[in-house]
């Protein structure tokens, strides 16, 4: 458990998922609102395939504020990049950049090379130190 300022946050495994699923999911809903694509359940799926990694962020009352869930891709050139594919919680002026310095400082230690997050348009202005450098374009068939 990583502790910053008065949250916690974590990794919570394939094993310990059904436990919380629960209190994440409504959370997690929260970033699929402009997904449409994608369902809780299919997000569900790839964490307990560890194909994907589920993290919570619990204030002093154990109350998760938080849930996001990250990939790890590492290309050919062996450059590992994190990527924050979803996001949902309450109040992210009071810990969003806590845990952004605290996640970063874990993932150069696992030898991670950057963080990219995926989101709406409106997370530049919340997040400091991050460029937008593209755009994904879509169109439903």
């Amino acid at each position: 458990m990583i502790t910053f300022d008065q949250y916690k946050m974590g990794v919570i495994g394939p094993n310990d998922l059904d436990s919380v699923w629960n209190t994440v999911k409504p959370l997690l809903q929260m970033a699929l609102v402009s997904i449409g694509d994608m369902t809780a359940e299919c997000i569900k799926n790839e964490i307990a395939e560890n194909r994907n990694q589920l993290w919570v962020v619990t204030n002093e009352d154990e109350w998760c504020v938080c849930a996001f869930v990250t990939q790890t891709l590492t290309y050919s050139d062996s450059k590992k990049v994190t990527v924050i594919n979803y996001l949902g919680g309450e109040d992210f002026h009071l810990w969003g950049q806590g845990l952004l310095t605290e996640l970063e400082s874990t993932l150069k230690e696992q030898g991670v090379s950057a963080l990219r997050i995926i989101g709406r348009k409106g997370w530049e202005r919340l997040l400091m130190g991050y460029s937008h450098n593209s755009t994904i374009i879509e169109k439903e068939l």
